[in-house]
């Protein structure tokens, strides 16, 4: 849905969403959305949006078992390694003498998946929604 809202104040409706506000400007966007039925639209569109991509990445990590990488963490904290952590792509395993020894590649979890579309489809919706009303 296109929502025929001007640039400038549907910036401010997103800033609003997004908490990134000052005293002032709260009061502006609050003033706006109590006397104008677009605003309103878009900001309920905003919260759809997040509550839809959070509900994704919920649905897609709930069937994910982080034990062992959180035990990795946990041992990482417990002895602080002064080498350079291991890199990205490398899953942690165990820490031997003071030295954090690296596992195997890891595979593409389908939760990342989900989380990148999910990211994606939020900045894609952003991205036309202000597009649309420029």
């Amino acid at each position: 849905m296109i929502i025929d809202l001007p640039a400038d104040e549907l910036a401010l409706v997103h800033r609003y969403f997004d908490g990134e506000l000052d005293v002032t400007e709260t009061l502006d966007a609050e003033e706006l959305l109590r006397i104008d039925a677009r605003a309103r639209l878009a900001l309920d569109q905003l919260r759809r949006l997040e509550r839809r991509a959070h509900n994704e990445v919920l649905a897609a990590t709930s069937k994910e078992d982080f034990s062992n990488w959180w035990a990795a963490v946990e041992q990482q904290m417990e002895f602080p390694s002064l080498e350079r952590p291991p890199d990205l792509d490398t899953a942690p395993t165990t820490i031997v003498d003071d030295r954090l020894i690296a596992g195997p590649k890891r595979r593409l979890m389908p939760w990342m998946v989900a989380a990148a579309l999910g990211a994606a489809a939020i900045g894609t919706a952003a991205l036309v929604l202000l597009t649309d009303l420029l």
